[in-house]
């Protein structure tokens, strides 16, 4: 798979689109706000993935968040996500892109979003790219008026 500099613009674009055409169970101004938003989140998180930086990671995740990794136990505190991620980095590196297929925000604390990732990942230790691809599901929690990730939970697509 092709490497997906460039691709940001992209994303945007269909993060747009999908924010336009996506219904959401409260409408109006805030939660287009709202929305928007947790697009900018997603692709921070993204971002935050193809730099392999946990650090970046955690800051998106609520203190109180889950992360739920298919093949894994449930990960239930910060400072374990954290570790989780670190140990991940140091295995394999991520080049994908998120495409996102909905944003539903269903209060003024509470939203979630599904995704779908592909892209390509690297076995640090062999070298070796394989093909990468996801569908996740994102619960978010607003905390201290900034949207988080509360619950994340990823299965792999077959490639």
């Amino acid at each position: 798979m092709s490497s997906t500099q460039g691709r940001p613009a992209q994303l945007s674009k269909q993060c747009q689109y999908m924010l336009v055409n996506s219904e959401r169970a409260d409408s109006g101004a805030n939660a287009d706000t709202s929305s928007q938003e947790i697009a900018d989140l997603l692709q921070s998180y993204r971002n935050a993935l193809v730099n392999s930086s946990a650090s970046d990671v955690i800051k998106l995740y609520a203190p109180d968040a889950l992360l739920m990794a298919q093949g894994f136990p449930i990960v239930g505190s910060a400072e374990d996500i954290l570790s989780w991620y670190e140990n991940c980095f140091k295995v394999i590196t991520l080049d994908v892109v998120f495409e996102i297929k909905e944003i539903v925000v269903v209060s003024d604390e509470y939203a979630f979003a599904t995704t779908t990732s592909a892209g390509t990942q690297k076995d640090n230790a062999s070298g070796k790219v394989t093909n990468e691809g996801n569908h996740e599901l994102f619960v978010l929690h607003k905390v201290d008026g900034s949207w988080k990730i509360g619950r994340y939970c990823f299965s792999t697509t077959k490639s």
